[in-house]
Order: structure tokens, then C-alpha cells, then sequence
């Protein structure tokens, strides 16, 4: 029985590790290559959006050299499709340490395209250079903020080049999975032991 199961668990070991590299996931998830830490990792693999359904408003760029402001700045690209119906949106700029630098707000739009949007400044602010900056804006079915919530758009930037910064999925690199493999099957062995003990 003992040497039945020992081969099952080294079986199970060798078939976790063989789809860990099958996958491709053996170095590409680390954030760092020599890294042993069961820590996870932080993939860069950008999630992409999809276009929300009518009304909506989706953010899709960002905007260089805003570290600082006093009043505000357009957001360039937004697709919005609000065909028939007036639909409203809410949005809030935020950044690390930042929950509220700024807001977007219009209470009734009717329109479908690609347009600059306003983003107003609460209050002035000067970030330091590279800083991510994130703006989440709430699209709402009817006016003034009403009907229930039809879309929500996220995107974050860099506020020094405006490029897009990926959304980070949480992962383990290929260490952290050998060595959760190996402590989930010396816990096994250990559960077997303990059992056959008493």
C-alpha cells in the first residue's frame, strides 16, 4: 500500500511539472527568473476589453506628461455608443496613495464615436514622474445617473509617457508551483503515516 501510493504521488508530481513546461509557463510568469519565493508573480499578459453593449463609454489611451495638474486635461480616444436613449457617467481618477485626484461627470449624452473626454482635477495635485494613474468610469442606462449600471470602464497609464499599463494577473512562477507540489504531497504522506499510526 505504502509503495502504491508513493508512486502515485511521484506520478502526480512528474504530471503537474510536465503541464507546468508543456504550458510554456515554466519562466514567462516570474517576475523574477531566479526567484524562489512562494510569492506570486505578476504576469504581464494584458487582458483586453470588450465593447460594451449600448450605452457605454470605453476608455482606450492615456495621456503624456499629466504628473502634474490644476484644473484638468482631455482623454483622447473614448469610444462611445449611446445610439438612441440619453445615458449618463461617472469616473474617478485616481492614482497610489490618490483615491481621488479627479472625476469625469456627464448627467445626459446622446452619441456614437470617438471623442476627447474632460477630466476634471478635485484639487491640484504633482505626482512624482512614472506614476500610474487610473481612470474608472461608470456608464449608467438612463440621465442623471439612473437605471442601473450598463458598463464599466478601467484603464491605467503612465503619467509621464501615457503608455497603457497592463492589468497584472496574479500567478506563481515555476519554483512556487514545484515547491506547493511538494508540500502537498509530503502532507499526504504525512496524513497516510498519522493514519496508519493509529
Amino acid at each position: 500500500m505504502k509503495t502504491v501510493f508513493v508512486r502515485l504521488v511521484v506520478t502526480l508530481i512528474l504530471l503537474l511539472l510536465a503541464n507546468v513546461t508543456s504550458l510554456g509557463l515554466s519562466h514567462s510568469w516570474a517576475a523574477d527568473e531566479s526567484s524562489t519565493s512562494l510569492t506570486p508573480s505578476l504576469s504581464d499578459e494584458v487582458i483586453p476589453q470588450a465593447m460594451g453593449p449600448a450605452p457605454s463609454w470605453r476608455l482606450n489611451q492615456g495621456v503624456a506628461g499629466i504628473c502634474s495638474s490644476t484644473s484638468g486635461f482631455f482623454l483622447p480616444g473614448v469610444e462611445i455608443n449611446v445610439p438612441d436613449e440619453p445615458a449618463s457617467e461617472k469616473g474617478v481618477l485616481s492614482a497610489p496613495g490618490y483615491p481621488n485626484l479627479g472625476f469625469t461627470q456627464d448627467s445626459s449624452f446622446t452619441g456614437v464615436g470617438t471623442f476627447s473626454f474632460y477630466v476634471f482635477v478635485s484639487t491640484p495635485y504633482s505626482l512624482p514622474p512614472n506614476t500610474p494613474l487610473t481612470l474608472r468610469v461608470t456608464t449608467y442606462n438612463g440621465p442623471n445617473f439612473t437605471g442601473g449600471v450598463a458598463y464599466v470602464s478601467t484603464i491605467t497609464w503612465d503619467c509621464t509617457t501615457g503608455e497603457l499599463i497592463s492589468r497584472k494577473v496574479p500567478t506563481l512562477n515555476e519554483w512556487g508551483m514545484i515547491i506547493m507540489s511538494l508540500l502537498m504531497a509530503g502532507s499526504a504522506i504525512w496524513m497516510i503515516r498519522r493514519r496508519q499510526i493509529a
